[in-house]
């Protein structure tokens, strides 16, 4: 009956993480530099693969966003796109949120925006954005899931997760995504 129960497991586990569309969902894989993650695009300052960051909420690497270090007032993020899905399709992008409390007085980063585009025409059409502020997330310890859910009107689909710094200085804290995910959604 053990046996029974632990293989039972193994396979509900093994179909969960096999309907992830996502490459490189936990930013294990290095891309054109050890500090960007494979399958992943980036803008902005400071977003970077860090594999040597703990916790993570899963395997060994995540990408952290260097609040202390950002002198502009842009915001930065990372996306990927996705050439797999059909218009009319409905997905759910997930990410894992860590934020630090910064110290002495310092601010910290403003919000994380999850965002699905479809590209259309050459540009960029959003589907659906949910944005929270990260003092939401320095409330609780340990990790937060956020997620947005939304449907495609093209055959293509791209998550994006955008984190605005703090208006003011001097700014301070990090921000660690970990585990994306995306899922055909009901």
């Amino acid at each position: 009956m053990k046996k029974l129960l632990i293989l039972g497991l193994a396979t509900v586990g093994v179909t969960a993480h096999a309907q992830n569309l996502l490459k490189n969902p936990s930013y294990e894989e290095a891309g054109t530099s050890n500090d960007a993650a494979a399958n992943w695009s980036r803008w902005g300052d400071w977003m970077n693969r860090e594999d040597g960051w703990t916790p993570t909420h899963g395997g060994k690497c995540l990408v952290g966003y260097h609040h202390w270090e950002i002198t502009s007032d842009q915001n930065s993020g990372m996306w990927q796109d996705v050439t797999t899905v059909k218009a009319g399709q409905k997905f759910k992008f997930s990410v894992f949120v860590s934020a630090d409390t910064p110290e002495g007085g310092a601010h910290g980063t403003e919000k994380i925006e999850l965002r699905l585009e479809a590209i259309r025409n050459g540009h960029e059409v959003t589907i659906e954005s949910v944005t929270t502020p990260v003092a939401d997330l320095q409330k609780g310890s340990g990790w937060h899931e956020l997620s947005v859910t939304g449907t495609t009107p093209e055959n293509n689909l791209r998550v994006l997760v955008v984190v605005t710094p703090a208006s003011g200085t001097p700014r301070g804290g990090a921000v660690k995504i970990d585990d994306a995910n995306l899922e055909p959604a009901k």
